[in-house]
């Protein structure tokens, strides 16, 4: 069977279903990424990390399974790269993925609602102020977690 004769071959029920079960799929892995601390990530974003995954896979088995429909492939990547720029587009979908800056500490005072919600322990909070040159995470007025899992922070006054 050529390319052209399974194009003609999909119905758009099955077209539809495509298109339907990869949009689940992508937000599922996207609602399921955010359950894990951000600091998996690194500097990767879940969003970037979740459409390298979901391509490979997606397309990978127009390749690799013993029934390829080429066109299927094409209609999952297609959707997945579709998903990803709406994402981009919007604010609103960008904030959901990528969350917004979380603040550990204020007025050098632990968050510890925030802490556990992130997986971090006052350890990594010392760890960070190691990198500042300050000896603990009470040498700073405020510590965010900021979206792409770096920790940040505004050293007090006397430590400037």
């Amino acid at each position: 069977m050529n390319l052209i004769t399974e194009l003609y071959t999909l119905s758009w029920e099955r077209v539809l279903e495509i298109v339907i079960e990869t949009f689940l799929l992508f937000w599922f892995i996207i609602f399921a990424l955010r359950f894990l601390s951000y600091r998996t990530f690194s500097q990767t974003s879940p969003e970037y990390l979740l459409l390298l995954i979901l391509l490979g896979s997606g397309l990978l088995g127009g390749i690799a399974s013993k029934y390829p429909n080429f066109w299927a492939h094409v209609i999952i990547g297609a959707v997945i790269i579709g998903s990803t720029v709406i994402v981009q587009k919007f604010q609103i979908l960008r904030e959901l993925i990528e969350g917004k800056p979380i603040i550990l500490v204020k007025n050098g005072k632990i968050n510890t609602k925030a802490m556990e919600r992130v997986l971090l322990k006052t350890d990594d909070l010392n760890k960070m102020a190691r990198g500042y040159g300050v000896p603990s995470h009470e040498a700073f007025e405020i510590i965010i977690l900021e979206t792409n899992g770096h920790l940040t922070g505004v050293l007090k006054p006397e430590y400037r």
